[in-house]
């Protein structure tokens, strides 16, 4: 979605965004790629020599070049012959590509291409795109992160909900926030039940007062921990 506008303000015939490149065996592999066109140029990504390998339409120089941070500012007619020839077949006349990267790794690039005539890119404008793409990198390094987030608390909610002894977490006036299967299996109350009632309502009235002073004085950080026995009613 970010490509369209990002072309059109580049002013350039051609955008496209290549991401989750890794480095293996010796040569660069694609994840994902989206691009976009203006003014009657043709995708480039699209055809079947690229099918499989669209990387390869980028010389070896440039993708380096990116892994290293740096953005690559091409004129088809300065270019030397190899290079020159892959931008001829996309009827390329002069390119920018800025590396995308996650605490200096290399993960994707995001290019910008002229096919109607060359573009000299000037100093404010590269200025523009590299913040743009340091946005870019910004927001996937943000979604990587929630992802990392989400997986482990899934990982500790499964070891949890197997676990056959209770676990539990409450908030400062003493109701139940949480509480894992353990619970219905032990005590025969649905966790449902219980959710968002005070612990009290659980508890013998005998050990009422004595849970009341022990719990005050770990919200007041009185103490860190404390292992003491309750009775709790049981269906």
């Amino acid at each position: 979605k970010i490509i369209e506008p990002f072309g059109r303000v580049s002013g350039a015939n051609r955008a496209y965004m290549f991401g989750l490149v890794e480095y293996t065996g010796g040569s660069w592999h694609p994840g994902t790629h989206a691009e976009w066109t203006s003014g009657g140029a043709a995708n480039r990504f699209d055809g079947i020599e690229t099918a499989t390998d669209p990387l390869s339409v980028f010389p070896s120089r440039w993708l380096n070049t990116m892994a290293r941070g740096d953005y690559i500012l091409a004129v088809r007619e300065n270019l030397p012959e190899d290079e020159r020839e892959s931008l001829e077949k996309a009827d390329v006349l002069s390119a920018i590509c800025l590396p995308l990267l996650i605490h200096g790794e290399f993960f994707g690039f995001i290019g910008f291409e002229h096919c109607e005539q060359p573009h000299i890119w000037q100093p404010s404008e590269i200025d523009l795109l590299r913040a743009a793409t340091s946005a870019v990198s910004l927001a996937h390094e943000r979604r990587l992160a929630t992802a990392e987030v989400q997986h482990r608390e899934q990982r500790y909610r499964s070891v949890v909900d197997n676990l056959t002894e209770v676990v539990f977490q409450t908030d400062v006036s003493g109701k139940w926030t949480f509480l894992n299967p353990a619970w219905t299996e032990i005590t025969g109350i649905d966790t449902t039940e219980s959710l968002s009632k005070s612990v009290l309502d659980f508890i013998s009235p005998e050990d009422h007062a004595h849970h009341s002073e022990v719990f005050d004085a770990l919200i007041a950080k009185e103490t860190d921990t404390y292992r003491y026995e309750i009775r709790f009613h049981t269906k």
